[in-house]
């Protein structure tokens, strides 16, 4: 009888297959999405000033990559920001996606409230986020479930370091304690606190950035991952 093989982007997505689809795990395999290279020399070749999202030279830039809708929890990283505020006075937010209008609407009140006033840039979508991504000095992602996150991989290859909720293929993606931090979910005083420490110890974040980098290159290159799927066909034509 003909077994169905599949192929998945992280661990965690194996996991769930594994433990609630009761799929052998020996029929499953995991190829992580690869860095889109094209898309990151795009990124780095462009010229974007500061000043064109209100970003002053001394400004501290904490930034998610994130479309606007409830799985992403919002809420955590807004109350999260405004208890950064507090701490980091020259702490900016930069935002990078679509808003799903309903789920923007509850949200509304804490993105406009005195604690953000001055401090928030919403960008909308951008096709391209990378140029925006080489902006930040910390890359957050809030999220209450991810398989694998394509924005943590961006940050990490642009050499920014990560504060990730430690959710689905997080994890994969973000060392904690070396390439980033990974924190409980609706957590927003932790999801804080991991991001002050940042903000506030430049060597370390330099450190973590540079780490995140690595990593990211020596597990989600381009090349590698195309290899990776070559060996797996031919495999599966052999047998």
């Amino acid at each position: 009888m003909f077994e169905t093989n599949y192929v998945v982007n992280s661990e965690a997505i194996k996991h769930h297959l594994v433990s609630s689809e009761h799929i052998a795990p020996e029929r499953i395999t995991v190829i992580y999405n690869p860095i889109n290279q094209a898309r990151l020399d795009e990124g780095i070749a462009a010229l974007l000033e500061r000043e064109r999202w209100g970003l002053a030279d001394g400004d501290l830039v904490v930034g998610i990559v994130a479309n606007i809708r409830p799985v992403k929890d919002y809420e955590t990283f807004f109350k999260a920001a405004i208890l950064v505020a507090e701490r980091v006075p020259n702490a900016k937010f930069v935002v990078v996606g679509s808003r799903e209008n309903d789920y923007w609407e509850r949200l509304r009140s804490i993105a406009e409230s005195p604690g953000l006033k001055n401090r928030l840039v919403m960008t909308g979508p951008v096709a391209n986020p990378y140029p925006v991504i080489r902006l930040f000095d910390v890359g957050v992602l809030s999220s209450t479930s991810e398989g694998f996150s394509n924005s943590l991989v961006e940050y990490a290859s642009a050499g920014i370091p990560a504060v990730a909720t430690d959710v689905g293929g997080n994890r994969e993606i973000v060392e904690d304690g070396k390439t980033g931090y990974l924190v409980p979910s609706r957590s927003p005083e932790i999801l804080a606190s991991k991001i002050v420490d940042l903000l506030l110890n430049a060597d370390k974040r330099k450190e973590f950035g540079l780490k995140a980098r690595e990593a990211a290159y020596s597990k989600f290159d381009q090349g590698r991952i195309i290899q990776q799927y070559e060996e797996y066909y031919k495999e599966k034509v052999i047998r």
